[in-house]
């Protein structure tokens, strides 16, 4: 249940305008609107304060988590030498590389699954460990060096 917003900062109402008609007719012919049990449970949360601080004090844990294995995969990459698309948030890092399809399968050998990219490598920094971004990190920059 994926669920998103976007926010318009227009000078003019007409500009606003035209991009709520843009973005409307755009979001149909490529991804379509979210889906009802989404919109539901955000209805729910936001309608109840309670329950809203409780979804807020779960996204800052999960929050933080990630900016930890983001900073220490960044870090662990530096240290050994690697330059990455600088990390300031997110569920991914980006790793610069000359052969990403290459390094990607013999990662693989090594039961590191990562996505090969026209020019670098990006990894999934959201479905492993704060201990395995470390040993993720120093096993690209073994191949990458």
């Amino acid at each position: 249940m994926r669920c998103g917003a976007i926010v318009c900062v227009a000078k003019t109402e007409e500009d606003a305008e035209d991009f709520r008609r843009a973005t409307e007719f755009s979001a149909r012919s490529t991804w379509s609107n979210c889906n009802r049990s989404a919109q539901v449970v955000l209805g729910k949360v936001y309608s109840d304060p309670e329950l809203l601080a409780k979804v807020d004090a779960e996204r800052v844990v999960a929050r933080d988590m990630l900016l930890e294995r983001g900073r220490v995969f960044e870090s662990t990459l530096k240290a050994n030498g690697v330059k990455c698309v600088p990390f300031s948030a997110g569920f991914f890092v980006t790793i610069a590389c000359d052969n990403p399809d290459a390094v990607c399968a013999k990662l693989e050998e090594q039961n590191i699954f990562c996505l090969a990219l026209a020019k670098g490598i990006r990894v999934s920094i959201a479905s492993i460990s704060k201990e395995k971004c470390v040993k993720c990190a120093e096993a690209i920059a073994a191949l990458i060096k």
